[in-house]
């Protein structure tokens, strides 16, 4: 029975590798919904880990939240919405939050699920930046394709087109899941260069590849975050007096700088272009101008807000929601948040989160890669909807906030030296 239960949980450290595995071979055939498979796999595994009791331990603050989006069917009697609505967020918001338990149950001592995110996102994400900088024609043709089938695409591409706007998506079909899994792996990959009971092998690349990943992807709260989490790991080992631990990364950092400038006319020019994409995008990186995008959706949606203290009920100011008419927002987390689950919901979400924030903190060590990722969704929330848009995307953060919590890994982390 024990190793059955062991086997489970490592099939949990496949789902992310997996998930980039699969987007290769999506883009290269044109067939786009072989993510489904591993979301319907991942949900399985989770819920067969809940049904045979293996995710008993849990936060109560995290069970109060839950268990108010479990009970939003009910508000779908009196919220004048379809059950349409709700269909979307159950599906991904709900079992992405079992990952939170299976965190905090979870009592290998490995640090498995983050190092196979490391080396198979950072391979996926490398390859996906060369054909990203040389666009051969199959993986243009093919993000063309999917661009102008998918989403109700309003406006059609051609090739050239979408060439002079795409953003760095790897193998995905657009460059949100990019945006987020760039900056889980540089956090994961800054830890594993950093640690103080040894070094992982090729981490410092895992860094480089997971930035530029970050940079390229064009959002700026993943540009921004990258760059204040790689201050705080760097200020860490200046305080710690580790200069020449530093002086390596700057120096590689360089080093890379002089190898892109020696490279073909062709690829210059498309670096080139990349930097006028990337200047344009990055011209305000304030928040106010991130958030002043969003206000009108949000303003629209908070004017039907009639039940303030549990909500309209999950999905009742989404994505579907807005399509259908009734009002909904697509980038405004903590807006959809208060819509949908009330006062009390968004009450019980920033206790968790910043309960789990203060927890990573006093033991910053050991969870900095943690406090890294929670601080960034924080940030991303409110630009997109972060916690419900995508099931496969989020689950990291689920994942490691469950970790935190986790007291059988700080114990066997504590025992081993694994710290930065």
């Amino acid at each position: 029975m024990k190793i059955y239960k062991i086997n489970l949980y490592s099939l949990t450290d496949w789902i992310v590798p997996a998930i980039f595995i699969v987007s290769i071979l999506e883009c290269y055939m044109g067939v786009w919904y072989l993510g489904s498979i591993v979301k319907l796999f991942s949900i399985t595994i989770s819920i067969i880990l809940l049904v045979k009791g293996y995710l008993k331990k849990t936060n109560r603050v995290f069970t109060a939240l839950i268990t108010i989006m479990l009970l939003s069917p009910i508000a779908y009697l009196y919220n004048g919405r379809p059950l349409v609505c709700l269909f979307s967020d159950l599906m991904n918001t709900i079992p992405a939050m079992l990952l939170f338990l299976i965190g905090i149950n979870d009592n290998r001592e490995n640090r498995r699920y983050y190092n196979l995110m490391m080396y198979v996102g950072t391979a996926v994400l490398f390859f996906g930046i060369i054909c990203y900088v040389l666009s051969p024609g199959w993986y243009i043709s093919s993000l063309t394709e999917v661009r102008n089938t998918a989403f109700n695409a309003r406006v059609q591409h051609s090739e050239e087109s979408l060439l002079a706007s795409l953003r760095f998506t790897s193998f995905f079909h657009d460059s949100y899941p990019v945006s987020l899994y760039s900056v889980f792996i540089f956090s994961i990959s800054l830890f594993n260069y950093f640690r103080v009971d040894e070094r992982k092998k090729y981490s410092l690349i895992c860094i480089f590849v997971s930035f530029v990943a970050a940079i390229l992807s064009m959002h700026r709260v993943s540009i921004a975050s990258s760059i204040l989490i790689f201050l705080v790991f760097i200020a860490y080992e200046l305080i710690k007096g580790k200069t020449s631990v530093v002086f390596k990364i700057l120096f590689a950092g360089i080093l890379f700088v002089i190898i892109a400038s020696l490279i073909s006319e062709t690829v210059r020019e498309r670096l080139f272009s990349l930097q006028e994409m990337l200047m344009r995008r990055t011209e305000d990186m304030s928040f106010s101008g991130a958030y002043k995008e969003r206000q009108i959706q949000s303003d629209g949606l908070m004017v039907q807000w009639s039940f303030p203290f549990f909500g309209h009920g999950l999905g009742s100011g989404g994505i579907t929601s807005r399509f259908m008419g009734y009002g909904g927002v697509t980038d405004a987390a903590y807006t959809k948040l208060l819509f949908e689950n009330g006062i009390i919901g968004m009450i019980l979400f920033i206790t968790l989160l910043l309960s789990s924030s203060l927890r990573a903190f006093k033991y910053f060590r050991y969870y900095v890669v943690e406090l890294s990722i929670l601080c960034f969704i924080a940030l991303a929330m409110t630009g997109s909807n972060t916690l419900s848009l995508a099931y496969l995307y989020i689950l990291p953060f689920w994942y490691m906030m469950g970790r935190i919590w986790n007291k059988p890994y700080l114990r066997y982390a504590k025992e081993n030296n694994i710290k930065i």
